[in-house]
Order: structure tokens, then sequence, then C-alpha cells
């Protein structure tokens, strides 16, 4: 019994793994060959200004790596936002500069309340695009 237990765990834990990493993978659009989307993450955040005035914001934080085997001059990263139609909603972009190879540079991006569309965001559908320049 302990053993079928132990094998089905195993195998929850590999799908888990296997069908995230697709879900990355599915998230990365341009130049993947040369720049890795190594993490992300979302979190939320509000405050009050006033009783009637409620400010919720996100936060897009993570990290890529330079794996073109050779010095970047320039990334650009930009995070698309979708709704649930997988319609393209808003874009915002950074850039980094002289990136040696194999080495990482973290990135945040905030969307708040306060901007356009922010709340018809499918939070689960975000792509990010690399530009290597």
């Amino acid at each position: 019994m302990k053993k079928k237990l132990m094998i089905v765990g195993i195998i929850v834990i590999l799908l888990t793994v296997g069908l995230g990493g697709y879900y990355l993978l599915s998230q990365k659009i341009g130049d993947i060959n040369k720049v890795e989307l190594v993490d992300y993450d979302v979190k939320s955040y509000s405050y009050n200004l006033s009783a009637d005035y409620p400010v919720e914001w996100k936060e897009i934080t993570g990290k890529v790596k330079n794996i073109a085997g050779t010095q970047i001059s320039k990334i650009i990263i930009e995070v698309q936002f979708y709704d649930s139609n997988n319609n393209l909603l808003k874009t915002k972009n950074d850039s980094f500069y002289d990136i040696a190879s194999s080495y990482t540079k973290d990135f945040m991006f905030e969307y708040s309340s306060t901007e356009s569309y922010y709340e018809n965001v499918d939070w689960n559908n975000i792509k990010f695009k690399f530009t290597v320049t």
C-alpha cells in the first residue's frame, strides 16, 4: 500500500513540474534562445487613500538570464497583459544593458488599479517578450 501511494505521489510531482514548465515556456516570446526567464512572481498589494478610494496594485518581479553564450548589449523585457479572451490590454517594458554571459538581472513591474484596464487583466495570462540587441 505504501509503495503504491509513493508511486502515485511521484507521478503527481512529475506531472506538476512537467506541466508547470510547459506553462512557463508558453509565457515567453521573442529571443528566447538568448534570454531565459528564470522565474517570476505576481504579488498583490492594497492601500486605502481614503474610505472611498482604495488602491490596489500588482507587483511582477522576476529574473532573466543571459544564455546567449556572449555578452548582450541590451535586453528589452516587455510584459504583456491580456484579458480572459486573450485580448492584449497593456504592455510595460524595461531595458538592461551590458549583461555578461550566464549572468542574471532582476526585473520589477507594477500595475495599479488607477491605470486603464487593470480590472480586466487575467493574471494567469501575462506574457513576457524579450528583445536582444
